[in-house]
């Protein structure tokens, strides 16, 4: 943990299953608190450099208020180009803040293994689930979903047995990511049965085992998370034969 002047950094989480995809725009979620009895009312930067020589690029920026005590998820989505270093700053005040500053405004951030799309387990948000034991699928919670779609380009595919509780950017930049080449695998839910989607999710209730969504893919699988193997997850999801739909679009 990093406190300094009301801001304490608690978490951070690179992608979608703590690495990030290289040559791509990456997801970076940062839990923020504040520890104070006096609110915070700032901004907050992420910047980049090369192996510690100077800023490269315009820092990211986001505007933070925190209530005293209250903690929340604030959400980056910068361009991974290779081997570089990262640092948070914040500061009071939007206007008269300047990134490169101060030293007790800042902490950095350690640097994101590099690899590939993520496949990962959506989780509902504070909910007591059984784990999907030695399937080789890492959790992400559904809050965390980005609201654009560029911030997806580390994502391959997601595994979903519940309806998510998702905003309209979320929903939004799900579809898009689903329409241009994203893998949904729906799962039996907690009683067995596949979940029902609303609108405008409502392609996920497709019947068959496989349907294609413009250039992505929805499947079906009649099992419960806690079903979900390794050999499973290997032959089904990560490395399974692609379809028709899929060959089709690298022709």
């Amino acid at each position: 943990m990093d406190v300094a002047r009301g801001v304490e950094i608690e978490q951070t989480l690179w992608g979608y299953d703590g690495q990030a995809v290289p040559q791509r725009f990456n997801v970076l979620s940062v839990l923020v608190s504040n520890p104070s009895q006096e609110p915070f009312d700032g901004s907050i930067a992420l910047l980049k450099n090369m192996t510690g020589s100077h800023d490269v690029g315009a820092s990211l920026e986001q505007p933070l208020y925190l209530s005293p005590f209250a903690r929340k998820w604030v959400q980056f989505h910068p361009f991974v180009g290779g081997f570089t270093q990262w640092r948070l700053e914040w500061g009071e005040g939007h206007d008269s803040r300047k990134w490169g500053g101060d030293a007790d405004h800042r902490t950095t951030v350690n640097m994101p293994r590099l690899g590939k799309p993520a496949y990962v387990l959506i989780n509902p948000v504070d909910a007591l689930l059984p784990p999907s034991r030695g399937s080789g699928l890492k959790g992400f919670p559904e809050n965390l979903f980005p609201p654009i779609v560029t911030a997806t380009d580390g994502l391959a595919g997601v595994v979903l047995d519940h309806n998510p509780r998702w905003q309209e950017p979320q929903r939004t930049a799900f579809l898009d990511w689903l329409h241009a080449g994203g893998q949904v695998h729906v799962l039996h839910d907690s009683d067995g049965k596949f979940p029902h989607f609303a609108a405008p999710l409502e392609m996920l209730n497709a019947p068959l085992p496989t349907t294609p969504v413009g250039q992505g893919t929805v499947y079906r699988h009649p099992l419960r998370r806690t079903g979900l193997t390794a050999d499973f997850v290997k032959g089904n999801i990560t490395q399974r034969l692609p379809t028709q739909n899929e060959l089709d679009r690298e022709i």
